[in-house]
């Protein structure tokens, strides 16, 4: 996991300071291979799936892990947390874990 956030940490760390070059750059970072990026998304993304199949518990946890956690905020209001909401919070979730590893 580490090897693949590689490239991706790179690029917003580049981008993150100058924003405006996000536009100019990130044609070429597809082109190099954003295979960190992909990686990540699809770890993900099969981690929410997973969860999702799981049958969730009342609530009374509430020291229940990142992604459980979420996932009670998701079904308690999905149009206030989407899943488009819940991938963005894991993924940055899992960049920002990675970064203080």
């Amino acid at each position: 996991m580490f090897a693949s956030l590689h490239s991706y940490l790179a690029y917003a760390a580049s981008v993150g300071i100058i924003h405006e070059f996000h536009k100019l750059l990130f044609p070429a970072f597809l082109m190099a291979g954003a295979g960190g990026m992909a990686h990540m998304m699809k770890f993900t993304q099969e981690q929410i799936s997973k969860a999702k199949m799981k049958p969730q518990d009342d609530g009374t946890d509430s020291k229940g892990d990142f992604l459980s956690r979420m996932m009670k905020m998701h079904n308690e209001n999905p149009e206030k947390f989407t899943d488009r909401d819940m991938f963005m919070t894991a993924i940055t979730n899992i960049g920002a874990g990675m970064v203080h590893a």
